[in-house]
């Protein structure tokens, strides 16, 4: 009698759930009669590829007896359906799960549903099971998310159990929420090299309860310097179409572009500095009207490569030239410095006009694989007025070669930043309107963090000191130095800045939390450091916070003093 009575609220409460979920089944049921909005949009190649298309109301390959009904159960209805039946493995039941029609990522036999604020748990029953044996499967959903709430499973990395049922067989699978978006590409990390290499390219993103995946193919290399020695390396990713070709896609609402860098934040303790530091300039060049802006876009994904999670990366636009709309019949051109060595303008002179590069001057735009001139000449002008001529031939003449609101506010971005590794290397360097303009790349050198050269330990290390010191940006030093009414005009900048919540130091914290929170919210923090113990990790961002709060004592005193 006892048991029976202690079985009668577990019963009691299976039937209302079970009740509950054929009621909102039924709901659901009648909106998606009613011409609710299809689950997916695919985009597919031709005519119109880069264009949001309408979706399919169901994918092509998933015939309708195949989708297993969901249904929510408790600890005692799993219990009983494990027991009536043999378990086998997901893999070996051949089984996908889908949301909405959508076909969901997996990785290393965990299936991911990126979701945004908007989802509830009762938005499981949108799931669906595909098997490859035989009968009709059934899906079960652990129950206790009503209890837990998604944003335990969220911030904790829990997978929810999910059960799919054969009248046989069952097999147990993992869902993992997150809420960035996932890529995914068929190509194994360790087929990754310095060049191209084909693959098919996935995208799946939340938008409100529905779930949007794109698919293109695709080529991925790694990329960078220093960093490409490392553990994580940066990625290039390059969308083409049917032809190999590049095919311009509007990705998590940035441009539409066919080029894109997943960065790994693989050195950077807190592995936010670079999307601070990029929102930070994208800020300032709109406060400021600086003109072009070169700011970036930026998003955090999580990756799957091979069908091995890779962890989270920062994916951005590619700093090209249409980020400033560069024009070669006017005489634009674009370069990036790669390293301290700085060229001595006799030598840039001498590069005849397709030159791809110099020294530590790479010519990206235009570029000379097309068989377009491009102009070393003012690139010449500006390196010897800033690093050759005396202090009276740089006033009199660097104002004729180099924008000096950009060369100031560019200063100015160092400084806020402690960008120590972007002062001359890690510049984007454009010709535009016959002026030279300087942007930042590569920021994960900044924020308090310094060089120690040593890969074992990712390079990078928290350094003293580095709050209370100028980052000399040559051409910025000298403007302030030399040209009159320089120093008020950054002094004006740095109020504009303030004044709009952007520079303070309680603003560039808040940015970083921000992210921070972002990264820890959606469980992508623990599983990036699962995939990837070796990588730099902090526990918080008081090292953040603590530097740059100390930043804005020392450098409103320092900015003070320049007349």
């Amino acid at each position: 009698m006892v048991r029976t009575a202690r079985r009668i609220p577990s019963l009691l409460l299976a039937l209302i759930l079970s009740l509950v979920a054929l009621l909102l089944a039924g709901c659901r049921s009648d909106s998606d009669s009613a011409g609710a909005d299809p689950a997916v949009e695919t985009v597919a190649d031709g005519e119109g590829a880069g264009e949001e298309l309408p979706a399919d109301p169901e994918p092509a390959e998933t015939a309708a007896d195949e989708n297993a009904p969901a249904a929510f159960a408790d600890s005692t209805a799993l219990f009983q359906a494990r027991t009536a039946r043999t378990k086998t493995a997901p893999g070996e039941m051949g089984v996908r799960l889908t949301y909405r029609g959508v076909e969901l990522p997996t990785a290393d036999g965990r299936y991911f549903l990126p979701i945004s604020d908007a989802f509830e748990p009762e938005d499981l029953l949108g799931l669906a099971a595909l098997t490859a044996t035989e009968g009709e499967p059934r899906l079960l959903i652990d129950s206790h998310i009503f209890v837990s709430g998604i944003s335990a499973f969220l911030a904790h990395n829990t997978p929810l159990e999910i059960m799919v049922c054969t009248e046989d067989a069952f097999a147990q699978a993992d869902l993992i929420f997150t809420t960035l978006p996932v890529l995914s590409a068929d190509l194994a990390r360790d087929r990754i090299s310095g060049r191209e290499k084909d693959c098919a390219f996935s995208l799946w993103e939340a938008r409100g309860k529905d779930l949007r995946r794109t698919d293109s193919p695709a080529a991925l290399k790694v990329r960078g310097a220093s960093s490409a020695s490392l553990a994580k390396t940066p990625l290039k990713l390059e969308l083409r179409d049917g032809n190999g070709e590049g095919r311009n896609l509007p990705l998590l609402g940035m441009r539409k572009d066919d080029d894109w860098i997943l960065c790994a934040s693989y050195s950077d303790y807190a592995h936010v500095r670079d999307a601070v530091g990029l929102a930070l300039w994208g800020k300032m060049a709109e406060a400021l009207d600086l003109n072009p802006a070169g700011a970036l876009e930026t998003r955090f994904v999580e990756l799957i490569l091979g069908g091995s999670y890779d962890g989270f990366y920062l994916m951005m636009e590619k700093f090209d030239a249409k980020t400033l709309g560069l024009d070669a019949e006017k005489g634009d051109a674009l370069f990036k410095c790669i390293s301290w060595d700085v060229p001595d303008s006799a030598g840039l002179r001498r590069q005849p006009p397709r030159s791809p590069a110099y020294s530590s001057m790479e010519k990206k735009f235009p570029d000379p694989e097309d068989r377009t001139d491009g102009n070393w000449e003012t690139l010449a002008d500006y390196v010897a007025l800033s690093y050759e001529a005396d202090g009276s031939g740089f006033a009199e003449g660097i104002e004729e070669k180099a924008d000096r609101r950009n060369m100031l506010a560019y200063w100015l971005f160092l400084n806020l930043t402690m960008a120590a590794d972007n002062t001359w290397k890690n510049t984007y360097y454009a010709e535009i309107g016959g002026k030279i303009c300087a942007f930042p790349w590569d920021l994960d050198i900044s924020f308090g963090l310094g060089w120690n050269g040593d890969p074992a330990n990712n390079y990078l290390y928290e350094q003293a000191g580095m709050a209370e010191r100028t980052y000399d940006f040559q051409t910025g030093r000298r403007m302030l130095k030399y040209i009159k009414g320089c120093a008020d005009e950054v002094k004006e900048m740095y109020e504009i800045l303030k004044d709009r919540g952007i520079a303070g130091a309680d603003d560039l914290i808040a940015d970083a939390e921000v992210y921070w929170n972002e990264l820890h919210s959606s469980g992508a923090w623990a599983r990036n450091k699962t995939r990837w113990p070796s990588g730099n990790n902090v526990d918080s961002l008081d090292y953040f916070r603590e530097t740059v709060k100390t930043r804005e004592a020392w450098f409103e005193d320092y900015l003070a003093s320049l007349d």
